[in-house]
């Protein structure tokens, strides 16, 4: 009965099918108005910005792979162009008349297509692949596996090529960080010799560079990891001195002790040698052969020159990636001095500066106790005085916090209410009190004050609070709150009390304001006075060793103050800009499913950072611009390629940074044929390069035919032009006179008018050097066609040296120019 009556429904709506309306010619009208008045789908920067923020979604890693196809899959459906990297791969298709859904094939792994969209999309060098020993998390087998690197003399050395940020990246002369390179750059000076021929390495400056390595928890708390990850930075700069830019990252659970470690510092070493030189290496970490377009620019020199003068870390970090010895070792407990557990409370500023370590007597020691020797100490400047005590792990969650702890602990045994929380209670609303009459905002205060947040059971007091927290709380805080209870007129043990805040607070404020005098000063009299309340603790009862207890980081604020005595402010190395870096990378690093493999991970956390974070420039990157080295930057990969020619000039590019040239040879080939610009390189006989790169064709003189003869497809031809380096070295001197420029310079009415012309603004205009010059004769196996190389000579102050590209323009038989085309 049912089916029936669906039947005769069916049939019903069938038969009653609505007649086509007839087109009215206002109607008509009235739609073509609306067409043309509404914009198109796709177009507008609000939908673009809109797919950035959906392709923010996956590099930020908030969302997986997979979902973020179906939201582009749906919006193509739907008509928007987002210009989404699954438009090709995922094979989209419009849903057929009549559909309620399209049906496309989707494709199998989102993940792998997000990989490839964003090593081409990246503005960052290509990965370095390294092989790594690894150990297995459930085997415990060490294997070899390849871990990614993003090196940093590859991105420095473009870095340095900008317009003064060589200048920009360097410290006072006279500043601590200043005699610390400089110091550095005659270990590097006495250890290298320039080669016969070469620019002496001593005439390029030199950069300060930093390094950072934690650990950050990964994976929640049952199944809970770390990761590690080591970054570098530029300590000097004043633009990007907060910039944090990684190198790689490995979960713990793979690191199979010292060999890993070894390696993969092994690899960060190479990349500092070749900055210190100055010169982009030959050859890999391990001695083996570099890839083509690493090897393209091996032994080419760079603008500038860097140095390591910081390794900052934490105890903890010292211990596990360099060896440094623990708190309680008998042998030694610092890497700075010759320190033991038992006696370095008596020691004092003569004492450490009279036993402190030299670089051969630590790595001594290292081998005393059966640790590795990091590879980062045979680069040299580089030894155990660059590891540095931080700030924010030594006073902020050490000394400060143990003090604020102690002192809240004696305030809370003088509240006069029954019960530790309501005594806790009344002192936490007298501490918010203080904090709004001082005005202190609302992220620099404590969230909370309890009572196990002063004392845990079965623990020495100690502040639970964060290190900023912390370091707000006894500069602002403490001393009121100790002078509101009268300690300061009570007796001998609350004298010392008192005593403890004021000298902490007193510090806090010399740091912050930086006297270093008073900063030396107050800190000592801090320390002496926390070890006279131990010492009382340890007169009245032995056995305990809770209260007052003095612990091990005292001994590097002592090392903190001798650095402050310098002249070195501890803000300048401190560790709290790097632990914010630290949460960006647990971010990423959280895994949301897939192959779980340490090298595939690392790739996808370095290519993530790389999506969200653009590459330091002063300005806005060129979408295409040649570089010193007579490279061009390949737009669609992001990667340097030299231009495939045979007679390419191999020039020295050895100049002062601010009278750097730009060469490109353009128009020289012993014979006509096709050059595709899209992959560099030329087309072979019945090769045809893209449909964009055809019309770029060069001309053929009369008198040959297109195909070669074999005689002359097997003549060989030389490596560079014979007359290319005297050419070269005459164009690149710079110190010509004026005169002779203007005779170099070739004649504009003899450019062919079939070859187009980019013009310059005029606020960018730049002075060019054009030099037409008669190729090799056939004799010599060239076919006697003209070269037209064109040079630009950019000063610093212009602020557009290597900024722009060279029109892809030429004529065979013929003097032509190439202008500068800014970006």
């Amino acid at each position: 009965m049912a089916k029936r009556s669906l039947q005769k429904a069916s049939a019903a709506s069938s038969s009653k099918k609505q007649k086509p309306a007839k087109a009215d010619s206002s109607s008509s009208c009235c739609c073509e108005e609306r067409i043309l008045s509404e914009p198109a789908k796709g177009e507008g920067p609000e939908l673009q910005a809109f797919a950035q923020e959906l392709k923010g979604l996956y590099t930020s890693n908030a969302v997986t792979a997979s979902k973020t196809a179906t939201v582009f899959k749906k919006a193509h459906f739907a008509g928007l162009k987002l210009n989404s990297p699954f438009d090709s791969s995922l094979k989209l298709q419009q849903p057929a008349q009549g559909e309620a859904s399209a049906t496309a094939s989707v494709a199998k792994n989102a993940a792998r297509t997000w990989q490839r969209w964003m090593r081409k999309h990246s503005s960052w060098p290509e990965l370095y692949w390294a092989a790594v020993p690894l150990k297995h998390p459930r085997t415990k087998e060490v294997v070899q596996q390849q871990v990614p690197f993003l090196l940093p003399h590859e991105w420095l050395a473009d870095y340095f090529l900008q317009p003064g940020a060589v200048e920009e990246a360097l410290p006072a002369q006279n500043s601590p960080l200043g005699q610390e390179l400089q110091r550095v750059k005659e270990a590097w000076d006495i250890k290298r010799e320039p080669e016969e021929g070469s620019e002496p390495e001593q005439g390029r400056p030199m950069v300060p560079l930093g390094m950072h390595g934690d650990g950050v928890p990964v994976q929640g708390r049952m199944n809970q990891s770390t990761c590690d990850f080591i970054t570098i930075n530029l300590p000097a700069s004043n633009a990007f001195q907060a910039k944090r830019v990684p190198i790689t990252c490995v979960e713990s659970r793979f690191v199979a002790g010292a060999g890993t470690i070894e390696a993969v510092q092994q690899v960060i070493a190479w990349s500092l040698q070749s900055l210190g030189e100055g010169r982009y290496p030959g050859c890999r970490h391990d001695g083996g052969s570099l890839d083509k377009a690493r090897q393209a620019l091996a032994g080419r020199p760079m603008a500038a020159r860097a140095a390591l003068v910081q390794l900052r870390g934490d105890w903890d970090w010292n211990c596990k990636w360099f060896g440094t010895p623990q708190w309680n070792e008998g042998s030694g407990m610092c890497w700075l001095c010759k320190a033991k557990p038992e006696e370095w409370r008596g020691m004092s500023a003569e004492d450490r500066t009279g036993r402190s370590l030299n670089k051969a007597e630590f790595c001594e020691s290292l081998r005393a106790r059966k640790k590795h020797v990091s590879p980062l100490l045979g680069l040299p400047g580089v030894c155990n005085k660059t590891m540095k005590p931080d700030w924010m792990h030594v006073v902020d969650e050490g000394c400060g916090g143990h003090a604020a702890g102690h002192v809240l602990y004696e305030l809370l045994q003088r509240c006069p209410d029954r019960g530790v929380e309501k005594k806790a209670a009344r002192l936490w609303e007298e501490i918010q009190s203080l904090y709004k009459a001082k005005g202190i905002p609302a992220c620099r205060r404590l969230p909370k004050l309890t009572a196990k947040d002063i004392v845990k059971p079965g623990k020495a007091p100690e502040l639970s609070a964060k290190a900023a927290e912390t370091r707000y709380f006894c500069t602002n805080v403490l001393l009121p709150l100790v002078e509101s209870k009268g300690l300061q007129e009570g007796s001998l043990h609350d004298r010392a009390v008192y005593n403890v805040a004021r000298y902490c607070a007193q510090m806090y404020g010399h740091m912050e304001d930086f006297d270093s005098k008073k900063l030396q000063k107050a800190g000592e009299k801090f320390i002496s006075q926390y070890l006279a309340l131990e010492a009382e603790a340890q007169h009245l009862n032995p056995d305990d060793s809770q209260t007052w207890r003095a612990k091990p980081k005292l001994h590097l604020l002592g090392h903190l103050l001798d650095e402050a005595r310098k002249g070195m402010h501890p803000k300048d190395f401190w560790n709290y800009r790097d632990e914010t870096e630290g949460y960006t990378f647990q971010k990423l690093f959280f895994r949301q499913g897939g192959h779980r493999a340490a090298g595939l991970q690392t790739e996808k956390v370095l290519l993530r950072w790389a999506h969200e974070d653009s590459k330091v420039h002063f300005k806005e990157r060129a979408a295409t611009r040649a570089d010193s080295r007579g490279a061009r930057l390949d737009v669609k990969r992001r990667r340097r390629c030299i231009v495939a020619n045979p007679w390419r000039l191999d020039c020295d590019f050895n100049q002062p940074v601010d009278k750097q040239c730009r060469i490109l040879l353009v128009g020289l080939r012993s014979r006509g044929g096709e050059f595709d610009f899209k992959r560099s390189r030329w087309l072979r006989e019945g090769q045809r390069g893209g449909a964009r790169n055809r019309r770029h064709q060069w001309e053929m003189p009369k008198t040959h035919s297109h195909r070669r003869s074999q005689a002359e497809r097997e003549r060989p031809r030389p490596a560079q032009s014979p007359w290319g380096d005297s050419m070269a070295k005459e164009i690149l001197d710079t110190s010509v006179s004026k005169g002779r420029r203007d005779r170099m310079a070739a004649d504009p009415e003899a450019v062919p008018s079939g070859v187009p012309q980019t013009k310059m603004p005029k606020t960018n205009q730049e002075e060019l050097e054009t030099q037409v010059t008669q190729g090799p004769p056939a004799s010599e196996g060239g076919a006697g066609n003209r070269a037209v190389v064109v040079c630009c000579r950019a000063e610093m102050g212009s602020g557009q040296a290597g900024s722009g590209v060279w029109d892809r323009q030429c004529a065979r038989n013929g003097p032509t120019s190439a202008l500068l085309r800014t970006a």
